[in-house]
């Protein structure tokens, strides 16, 4: 099992941290009590700046859920192809020569799921098994390639391709200033990320002296009893909303954060 190939994608918006913070502020306006504190936090992210799916003047004319899923939809279409295109270039495939096709995001939902959407799109093998996931998060890069890597070992002539797509921007709630959403609107960005797996019967499998990436020896699976609070989204009519926990108890209140101003460790 080998990793043959990867490639990203990015929205054309990008923006320094800077306009960021300073396009926060007055997308928030009067509701943010204490602006000094957004600005510290963003002040200690250590981001440079990000890729938007839309342009930052647009966010504030969203109406509701609907219309942000739509265009969630819309943009996760176009990265998406874009870095299956790159990927499958990268490596000389075709993608007809795909015969699985696993997809995962958290920052939106569609049905047909995105995967299915793409098929067409592509140009992808009209019976090639789709696996879309949902929910995994964070760590869904690492869940999906292992994923990816369980098909090819059953199906050692086969190559699979993980999509995942995450548009956090659409996430962002205008009537949400806990601690968790004043952090996530300094730390992510929007973009989407393809990776091509070979099984070693599979043509596309390279010799050892002409490895292309990194060969995958195994796959394991933990999960972490009692933890399913620390992150995710609690889901409304407004959109996703994120939930965070820090050391086991909520990151501080509102009144906490915007008088005092603490920032967790």
């Amino acid at each position: 099992m080998q990793i043959v190939s990867a490639a990203s994608a990015f929205p054309k918006h990008y923006y320094s941290q800077a306009v960021l913070l300073q396009a926060l502020q007055q997308y928030w306006g009067a509701e943010l009590k204490n602006p000094e504190l957004l600005r510290r936090l963003h002040r200690n992210t250590g981001v440079d700046g990000r890729h938007l799916a839309l342009p930052a003047h647009a966010y504030s004319k969203l109406s509701d859920w609907g219309e942000v899923n739509d265009l969630w939809i819309e943009v996760a279409l176009d990265l998406g192809k874009q870095a299956i295109c790159r990927a499958l270039t990268h490596a000389g495939l075709a993608a007809q020569d795909l015969g699985a096709f696993f997809f995962t995001s958290v920052t939106g939902i569609a049905s047909p799921s995105i995967d299915a959407l793409l098929i067409n799109r592509i140009g992808l093998s009209p019976s090639i098994r789709r696996v879309p996931m949902f929910g995994l998060g964070c760590v869904a890069g690492a869940a999906g390639i292992a994923r990816a890597a369980d098909y090819v070992k059953a199906y050692p002539s086969q190559l699979a391709v993980l999509l995942s797509v995450e548009l956090c921007s659409l996430t962002i709630q205008k009537k949400d200033l806990s601690p968790a959403n004043l952090i996530s609107s300094g730390l992510f960005g929007d973009g989407a990320a393809a990776v091509i797996v070979a099984g070693e019967d599979s043509s596309a499998f390279a010799t050892e002296s002409e490895q292309l990436g990194p060969t995958i020896l195994a796959t394991r699976s933990v999960f972490y009893p009692q933890t399913e609070e620390m992150m995710g989204w609690r889901i409304s009519e407004e959109g996703f909303r994120i939930v965070a926990l820090a050391r086991g108890s909520e990151l501080g209140s509102k009144a906490n954060w915007q008088g005092r101003g603490r920032v967790p460790r």
